[in-house]
């Protein structure tokens, strides 16, 4: 069985990454290329912030 994070990381999540990566590597055609993948994730999948309790 895997554990339970792994479902963090999907082709959308790494997808999103990687346009990260070669936009900080000033690399805009591979960025645009792999955000067009990354836009199919629904928002408010992936926050870098820990979510808010009560």
């Amino acid at each position: 069985m895997e554990p339970a994070w792994i479902d963090f990381y999907h082709h959308v999540r790494l997808s999103a990454d990687a346009a990260e990566v070669f936009r900080d590597l000033k690399n805009p055609k591979a960025a645009l290329a792999w955000n067009q993948q990354a836009a199919a994730m629904p928002t408010g999948v992936f926050t870098r912030c820990p979510p808010k309790r009560d």
